[in-house]
């Protein structure tokens, strides 16, 4: 490299000063602690792959706008380390702020299953700040062991409030109404406070407003039977009998067969093309024109 030739002997082409000047220059404006943490952000947010990262049309996009830019631009290993850095240094600021709270900290959290088939628990703290402001942050988004059990669930929430170091701060629960949910909570709270009574934990345990509303709204549509009516089209739908569904919704009345009237029409492009077609006060739809309810017909009732 001295002599101006590389080890295959073929010349070597050295920097010219203006380069040099324009590098020096572009990096001494930059802030790179700033740049990486947009460029992590976008990457989480918008769930780009790590592998894009090192796409060629990628790279000659950067490059295209600014060589030293391009240049910094880490492989997939990186990335994920810089991701893993800035989590850990994230979760240590909202453990810190956590016991720094003037409140009591409140807890709700929910389970779901993911598209890729992995039981998660989403837990959030509730909480004023130490500047008196009211805060709702998710503090944990983990995979759950084995069955969604109370017992299970509650392992999971005392792993996290040791994590934060926040398990004499707990206050109130709320979550929906499954039964597993009254068991988890009241286990929490027998491990966190020994002295607290049976009727103190039942206090402590608040009931979702969403989920509340959203069984009043089955409840209305599908009546009594509303929990029969969705396990028989969960278990239809599990096993891809979609006869099985469109029987059990043709028990629902009007309601039943407008929603197998929509299904009907979603199955196939050639219908949803046709749908679209389909406008009131066009030559073709014409005699449905006096069907419509109007606005001010609406308001008047």
């Amino acid at each position: 490299m001295k002599h101006g030739i590389d080890k295959d002997g073929n010349p070597v082409k050295k920097p010219s000063k203006e380069s040099k000047d324009t590098a020096s220059s572009f990096m001494s404006s930059f802030a790179f602690n700033v740049w990486r943490l947009i460029f992590i952000k976008w990457i989480v947010y918008c769930h780009i792959a790590f592998s894009q990262i090192e796409n060629r049309y990628f790279k000659e996009m950067v490059r295209l706008l600014n060589e030293t830019l391009a240049n910094l631009i880490p492989g997939r290993k990186t990335i994920r380390k810089w991701i893993v850095e800035e989590f850990e240094k994230r979760k240590k600021e909202v453990r810190h702020e956590l016991r720094a709270a003037r409140s009591n900290i409140h807890i709700s959290f929910d389970l779901w299953t993911s598209p890729n088939c992995y039981a998660i628990m989403a837990i959030v703290a509730h909480y004023i700040d130490c500047n008196g402001k009211r805060q709702a942050k998710l503090i944990a988004l983990q995979s759950l062991d084995g069955e969604h059990t109370g017992e299970n669930m509650a392992a999971l929430l005392l792993k996290v409030f040791r994590e934060y170091k926040i398990g004499s701060r707990i206050g109130f629960f709320i979550t929906d109404n499954t039964s597993s949910n009254d068991v988890c909570i009241d286990l929490v709270l027998r491990k966190l406070y020994p002295s607290m009574s049976e009727k103190q934990r039942k206090r402590r345990r608040l009931r979702c407003l969403g989920h509340v509303v959203n069984l009043s709204a089955q409840a209305f549509l599908f009546g009594k039977q509303s929990q029969e009516t969705l396990d028989e089209l969960h278990l239809a739908y599990s096993r891809h009998d979609f006869e099985a569904v469109a029987k059990a919704w043709r028990k629902q009345g009007v309601l039943g067969r407008l929603h197998n009237i929509v299904r009907y029409i979603r199955m196939t492009p050639q219908r949803r093309a046709e749908w679209k077609k389909t406008v009131v006060g066009t030559k073709t739809w014409s005699q449905f024109d006096g069907l419509e309810v109007s606005s001010s017909y609406l308001c008047e009732q």
